[in-house]
């Protein structure tokens, strides 16, 4: 079966809820298809009103290679083929291989308490690397569960920076 972008379609593969979901299924499929990947897609749940899918198969290693850079890509092409159609009202479509998501999730929140850490010992803010806007928001929620530091982040648009700084203490008011 092929979609009307010209892509295959796995049979069996289940569509998100919602008027796009089962679009977007379709314009991942046909990318990957056109890339002559051996893999197939599979819906994963979602909590939140974003299209998530998981590629799995001998070729999906392809995808994480040097830094997932084509699995960004991927993600950001499908989205903006979801936005050329939808005339941008559609949920955001999430892609993962082999598990890099979750795990680059957790190397983030590891990477944020450890400069909560050391920002709470030395007392002194402690700057994350170039982060993107989503690595930002994991750090930001991360650090908001810590005690006794808080996030900033500083600066705009690609210049835009994330530290984490011990929390003032309350004067000691003495007897």
């Amino acid at each position: 079966m092929s979609d009307e972008l010209g892509g295959a379609v796995s049979e069996g593969a289940e569509a998100p809820e919602g008027p796009t979901g089962a679009e977007a299924l379709a314009a991942l499929e046909g990318v990957l298809g056109r890339m002559g990947l051996d893999v197939t897609v599979e819906q994963v749940e979602s909590d939140d009103r974003a299209c998530r899918f998981k590629v799995e198969g001998p070729d999906a290693e392809v995808l994480i290679k040097r830094e997932a850079a084509v699995l960004e890509a991927l993600q950001y092409l499908v989205n903006r083929m979801m936005g050329k159609a939808t005339k941008g009202n559609h949920p955001p479509v999430q892609v993962d291989a082999g598990g890099y998501r979750e795990h680059h999730r957790q190397e983030i929140e590891d990477e944020a308490k450890d400069m909560a850490a050391e920002a709470r010992e030395t007392g002194q803010a402690v700057w994350a690397g170039d982060l993107t806007p989503y690595e930002r928001r994991i750090v930001h929620m991360v650090i908001a569960e810590e005690d006794g530091v808080e996030s900033k982040s500083d600066g705009e648009g690609p210049d835009r920076r994330l530290r984490v700084v011990p929390k003032a203490r309350p004067s000691d008011p003495g007897p």
